[in-house]
């Protein structure tokens, strides 16, 4: 009988952290998850004296406010046929009246045509600045000469 209490006792324990594992994944799986966007970046190209000036304008969503005190970057991942005096521009390049980033070619374009893609890491608070969050906005924007 003792034997019975005992092995009634090791199959519970033996349950319940095999429930408490699982929800530890669960958890961790839900706090992995990528939080959504707040803002996203519009992206236009004009022509420059140097060649192609790019503009990626952060538009927050609706209740939130750009914040300037985030460590905002700006990286070009890849822009075949152009060249720029530096691919990644932080914090002190932002241009908060735009709110983001204006980058010109250094030479004209050595294509007719083509596309960037980017990596932006932009910030923004509910308009009560009780929250903030940290977007990373990744995007292409095509180019003509």
């Amino acid at each position: 009988m003792q034997n019975g209490m005992l092995l009634k006792k090791t199959m519970g324990k033996t349950v319940a952290a095999s429930i408490l594992a699982t929800a530890s994944m669960i958890t961790a799986a839900a706090s992995a998850a990528p939080a959504a966007q707040k803002s996203k970046v519009e992206a236009k190209v004009e022509p420059s004296k140097s060649g192609l000036a790019f503009h990626f304008h952060v538009v927050p969503d609706t209740g939130l406010h750009i914040n300037q005190e985030g460590p905002w970057q700006l990286e070009i991942k890849a822009a075949p046929g152009l060249t720029f005096a530096s691919t990644t521009l932080k914090k002190d390049a932002v241009d908060f009246a735009l709110p983001g980033f204006t980058l010109a070619t250094t030479v004209p374009p050595s294509q007719s045509s083509g596309s960037v893609t980017y990596k932006l890491i932009a910030f923004v608070c509910t308009n009560d600045k009780a929250q903030c969050f940290r977007d990373v906005l990744n995007g292409e924007v095509a180019w003509k000469r």
